[in-house]
């Protein structure tokens, strides 16, 4: 009877890793209707089950149950399951983003297993716990701290032949390393841990490795392959029914459709991604979430809607206490602000970002500038503007960093064009060279093109160059493939004011009228005051 248990036993452990998870939850409730109750199979089993059962969304007072599961668990003195459920308590605690918590689970295994005897599950859990650990730097964004826990976990691993654990340390350990710019190293942890996945049907860690396989192929600018291993990903775990993973997914492939321009589908995915992110329970992904839905607000012009979104998101970031997250939520309203006209609000939040500056990457502070540097010039204060993109300058020169070398360029144009001194082609270089040279921001581009069709306006009225005019047509069309691209309608409204003026400066006066009617019709929809206050500014000048 005793040697039938452990077989069943060992089969349902093989079928959890194999990810078949509705399943073996079946068969563990149905076992444990013949095992004595309280004894060591009978806790063994609901282990299990609560993690099944979380791991299928069941995670409302997740902790408080496994918290009286350790309780009953310790009363029979049973040290080595505690551990191993303190271990799947852990494991949650990181899923719902309570990282002190998690902490404070660790720290109580690890006291814990110095107590036991040396043993093979004395070495294994010890591994574990050093993984979860490794889990927890990670989190925290502390790589150097969490690399070597990875790496020591791996080695144990190795020893004991556990392969579903290595299997799932190494997508961990790949992350940091692509983090640490070293791709080919990344790239051979992903492919290791795939191919014992594939060859052992551990299909959870399967369908984590192709989305992990996924992202370095985004990294690399490869659409087609980041798009196939998402879904692969996400096919094998909607099999599986993992809810964070299959969230996790559908965010990855909501910002792979946001950034190739298709808002209506990447908007899909993100909502399918929160409502399983509030099944969760986890803050910090349902903000980020959140947050990315505001974005795709942002592009379709529904600006109300995106501050709503962002001013959401503001204290959940707070209270996470992470800055990278609050400047990028600032640095959003802010930008939302500058476009509905409201010019004050927006240099009060921008300036907030900016105070920050010393706590944030250079990335994100080149950001900030980016707007903040346009919302002084629309106030005049040309001083403080060109203070900053000297700021920016000296940032670009030291970090060798395409995307701020490209918004640096982009505001010197813009302060330089503000110059009655400047001469126009020195200001014209400056835009093509962000314009010509890969993207890296599509922002920074597509204001750099906006901009420069602004600037050649100019240059026509003046010269009456044709080459000029034709050069404006050129992109403006390629203002229009943007928007379509991104469909993006404040992006659309953009290109039919512009189109506007090109139609009149060749004469169509009456058609130039119904386009500037679209245009206008469409900013007044959206609230976008920031380019209603520039019509009204160049009718006045004309």
């Amino acid at each position: 009877m005793l040697d039938s248990l452990y077989q069943k036993i060992i089969t349902i452990e093989n079928l959890i890793k194999k990810g078949k998870f509705s399943k073996t939850l079946d068969d563990i409730m149905n076992l444990k209707k013949t095992v004595k109750k309280n004894s060591r199979e009978f806790f063994q089993l609901s282990i299990w089950e609560n993690y099944l059962k979380i791991k299928l969304g069941d995670y409302a007072k997740a902790i408080e149950k496994l918290d009286k599961l350790i309780v009953s668990i310790k009363k029979k003195d049973l040290h080595i399951l505690v551990l191993e459920a303190n271990l799947i308590k852990i494991s949650i605690l990181g899923e719902i983003g309570k990282y002190d918590e998690m902490l404070s689970g660790i720290n109580f295994g690890v006291s814990s297993i110095a107590e036991l005897a040396e043993s093979i599950e004395k070495k294994i859990l010890k591994a574990h716990y050093n993984f979860q650990k490794g889990k927890y730097f990670s989190f925290k964004g502390e790589d150097k701290t969490a690399k070597p826990l990875f790496e020591e976990s791996i080695a144990v691993y190795d020893d004991l032949n556990d392969l579903y654990s290595k299997a799932d340390v190494l997508l961990y350990l790949s992350s940091i390393r692509r983090r640490e710019g070293k791709k080919d190293e990344a790239l051979n942890n992903i492919n290791e841990s795939l191919l014992i996945s594939e060859k052992k049907e551990f299909d959870l860690i399967k369908g984590r490795a192709y989305s992990t396989l996924a992202l370095h192929y985004n990294l690399e600018g490869k659409l087609d392959e980041t798009m196939e291993y998402l879904q692969r990903g996400l096919e094998i775990l909607k099999k599986i029914g993992s809810i964070n993973e299959i969230a996790r997914i559908n965010i990855n492939l909501g910002v792979v459709h946001h950034f190739s321009g298709n808002l209506n589908t990447s908007l899909s995915y993100y909502k399918k991604a929160l409502e399983n992110f509030q099944k969760v329970g986890n803050n910090i992904t349902i903000a980020t979430t959140i947050y990315n839905i505001g974005l795709i607000h942002n592009l379709q012009g529904k600006l109300r809607e995106a501050l709503m979104n962002f001013e959401y998101t503001i204290p959940l970031f707070q209270e996470l206490n992470n800055i990278s997250l609050i400047t990028a939520g600032y640095n959003s309203i802010g930008k939302v602000y500058f476009d509905l006209g409201l010019i004050e609000e927006a240099e009060i939040h921008l300036s907030l970002v900016y105070q920050l500056k010393d706590k944030i990457t250079a990335v994100a502070l080149s950001r900030t500038l980016f707007y903040l540097v346009q919302v002084l010039i629309s106030r005049n204060k040309i001083n403080g503007a060109k203070s900053l993109v000297n700021e920016l300058e000296n940032i670009s020169l030291e970090q060798e960093n395409d995307v701020i070398k490209h918004r640096f360029l982009f505001l010197k144009a813009l302060v330089l064009s503000g110059d009655g001194d400047t001469v126009l082609g020195k200001v014209e270089e400056l835009y093509l060279q962000v314009i010509n040279e890969p993207v890296t921001d599509q922002e920074t581009t597509v204001n750099a093109i906006l901009n420069y069709c602004y600037l050649l306006i100019k240059k026509y009225s003046q010269s009456k160059n044709d080459e000029d005019l034709e050069r404006l047509k050129y992109y403006s069309d390629r203002l229009s493939k943007l928007a379509t691209k991104q469909q993006s309608k404040l992006l659309f409204a953009e290109h039919y004011w512009i189109k506007s003026i090109i139609t009149s400066l060749e004469n169509k006066e009456n058609e130039a009228k119904e386009i500037l009617k679209q245009a206008s019709k469409m900013a007044k929809e959206m609230e976008f005051m920031r380019l209603l206050n520039k019509i009204m500014e160049f009718n006045l000048q004309n």
